[in-house]
């Protein structure tokens, strides 16, 4: 029977060594209190995965369920305030602050899990607007980003920002205040409005003029799109790619 997790940041060494793979993820999930199915998306791990995991059962190789080095790679990126070392063995504390604290050049955003992920294509039905289960986490600062900047860190979904933004890349992005939409420069940006949320580039900006936004895409084989400022829930530029896929 699973023994009853700690939620504590600091867990003795020796309790963590009694901890399984299955037990130390429930940990991290309990810990940033988000739910097991966005963990598993933020991640890149299947929910059946997590399940086979908690029943340890010997598979048909004749090995224990485990999880493979590109998700555990996915796990100290995603999650960076947990130790490496405890998340690999169990040894140590879950929460290790010298991996952060002692960056001076991270700021904290706030994660959207991939469930709520901009999407790089027209006409996919989802919103930043409606974001559950956020956390924060530390990221590389850009250059240039105040203290107080109001960052997030989403996903990308989609070519039609290629080659500029790739299919599944991690984006930082800046939220622009509705009085400064006006004055926006060219750039790339990400624009919750009706019933999407998209990543597109924005050239000309036109809303003081036509009070409307022409959205484009780097990619030739999509177009742009018009969109009136009255539809316009939040605008967000894009500051920096975290991390991308080689294309």
């Amino acid at each position: 029977m699973t023994k009853e997790l700690k939620t504590e940041e600091t867990q003795s060494v020796q309790d963590s060594l009694t901890l399984s793979v299955y037990e130390r993820l429930k940990a991290i999930i309990t810990h940033y209190k988000i739910t097991t199915n966005a963990f598993c998306v933020s991640v890149g791990i299947t929910r059946a995965s997590i399940n086979q995991l908690a029943k340890n059962k010997v598979l048909k190789n004749g090995n224990y369920p485990s999880v493979g080095t590109n998700v555990l790679a996915s796990i100290i990126e995603s999650y960076p305030e947990v130790s490496a070392m405890w998340l690999l063995t169990g040894r140590g504390n879950m929460i290790d602050a010298t991996n952060i604290f002692s960056q001076p050049d991270m700021i904290q955003a706030i994660d959207i899990p991939g469930v709520f992920s901009a999407s790089a294509t027209f006409g996919e039905n989802t919103e930043l607007s409606g974001m559950k289960n956020m956390r924060k986490v530390w990221v590389e600062k850009p250059k240039g980003i105040k203290e107080n900047a109001i960052l997030f860190r989403i996903t990308i979904s989609g070519d039609s920002m290629q080659p500029t933004i790739a299919d599944g890349a991690k984006v930082l992005i800046r939220i622009i205040d509705r009085g400064d939409w006006q004055y926006m420069g060219s750039g790339v940006y990400v624009i919750d409005y009706a019933d999407k949320t998209v990543c597109k580039r924005v050239k000309d900006n036109t809303i003081l003029e036509k009070h409307t936004l022409q959205l484009h895409s780097d990619n030739d084989y999509h177009g742009s799109e018009t969109v009136k400022v009255e539809d316009i829930r939040g605008i967000f530029r894009v500051e920096q790619i975290l991390s991308s896929k080689v294309l």
